[in-house]
């Protein structure tokens, strides 16, 4: 995202997400009244996944000061539209499964998706997403599976072998037989991470994870999980895709600012040590807090921060600041989280060759990891 040639435009859309002080509304203000390139932020906007919330800041300051050029004006209002068109759409398929699972009184979890959105979106607004994230105890899920396939869905094991790193090893994705249908990803566990699924340490117990849910809206057998346990939940996936577009620490400022003095950052620190995650939710609210000066407390992110951060950590780090995009950069992460040379390498053997894998899974590895390799 952030390229020299652009650094206005790239501070402007900064400004548009992030809560304002005085003195930043009138940086925004003389940002705005410089001629930027509406097309780069249009299409930055559009990568990044944060049209939504940068066109309705553009739509309020617009209002007050006709701010946006005409042309600039329909170019994001067309876009504005498309996406409503496609979050009303998005929202009718959720509600058609959502309402199926209720009607058969299967008791799901929904991750992150429609829960997250509600929190931190306004008229109802579904951010577009590759999929619908759900999970249910082992024992539910052919009664499951069972609903996905009367409403049309099948397992989709061609679409999962697609995936490098990491591969679904404790879900199922179905997609639907009509076109433009949202797949459902049913998961039996919430971690669906191969850095750390591979060597087996987080085979979570699901009632524990039960624990931290409660009911979503108005049914009685689908849940979401409570602010602290989402929030863990989220920097640990947005930590597994790199961070690669700005949506995913967006999110994370704009979930903690909606909960604010709500929040129990105590029971955070309890679930990230329970689950092992501290490294994970560390580095969630590091970068939210470097790029939306979420408001976090400082002894907070002293407790999640690792005793030593790596040669690894650093360089991830500084890509990630820079908005330098690796694949799987994360994964000197995940390394440098395990704890002496025998767990590091162990969990080297264990990454790369999974010991789920049948010796054709493991050649079909071996090529993909090629063109990772010579792709970055």
């Amino acid at each position: 995202m952030y390229r020299n040639k652009y650094l206005l435009e790239n501070r402007l859309l900064s400004l548009l997400l992030k809560k304002r002080n005085s003195a930043e509304n009138d940086l925004l203000a003389r940002l705005l009244n410089s001629n930027p390139d509406w097309v780069y932020i249009l299409e930055t906007a559009k990568t990044e996944d944060i049209f939504y919330p940068v066109y309705r800041e553009l739509l309020f300051l617009d209002g007050q000061k006709n701010i946006l050029t005409e042309e600039a004006r329909d170019r994001f209002s067309q876009l504005y539209y498309a996406y409503i068109s496609q979050s009303v759409l998005l929202s009718q398929q959720i509600s058609l499964v959502l309402d199926k699972i209720e009607a058969r009184g299967i008791k799901t979890l929904l991750l992150k998706g429609p829960a997250i959105d509600a929190v931190i979106y306004k008229e109802n607004y579904l951010r577009p997403r590759l999929d619908l994230d759900l999970a249910v105890k082992k024992e539910k899920f052919p009664a499951l599976e069972a609903l996905l396939s009367d409403l049309g869905y099948s397992f989709d094991n061609e679409t999962e072998k697609q995936y490098p790193i990491p591969e679904y090893l404790n879900s199922r994705l179905y997609t639907h037989k009509q076109s433009g249908f949202i797949p459902v990803h049913a998961h039996r566990q919430i971690i669906n991470n191969l850095y750390l699924l591979a060597l087996g340490d987080m085979d979570i117990d699901m009632d524990s994870v039960w624990q931290e849910a409660e009911l979503y809206k108005e049914y009685n057998h689908i849940f979401c999980l409570k602010p602290e346990a989402h929030l863990l939940y989220i920097c640990e996936h947005a930590l597994k895709h790199d961070y690669e577009r700005l949506i995913f620490l967006y999110e994370i400022d704009r979930f903690i600012d909606f909960y604010k003095d709500k929040f129990d950052w105590a029971k955070l620190v309890l679930l990230a040590q329970e689950f092992r995650l501290s490294f994970a939710v560390y580095y969630g609210l590091f970068f939210a807090s470097r790029f939306f000066f979420t408001d976090i407390p400082v002894n907070i992110l002293n407790v999640f921060r690792p005793k030593r951060i790596s040669l690894g950590e650093r360089i991830f780090v500084k890509c990630t600041l820079k908005r330098k995009r690796i694949s799987c950069l994360s994964y000197l992460v995940y390394f440098a989280a395990r704890k002496g040379y025998r767990a590091k390498i162990t969990f080297l053997l264990r990454t790369v060759f999974p010991f789920q894998f049948t010796v054709t899974g493991y050649l079909q590895r071996i090529r993909r990891l090629t063109r990772l390799i010579f792709k970055c």
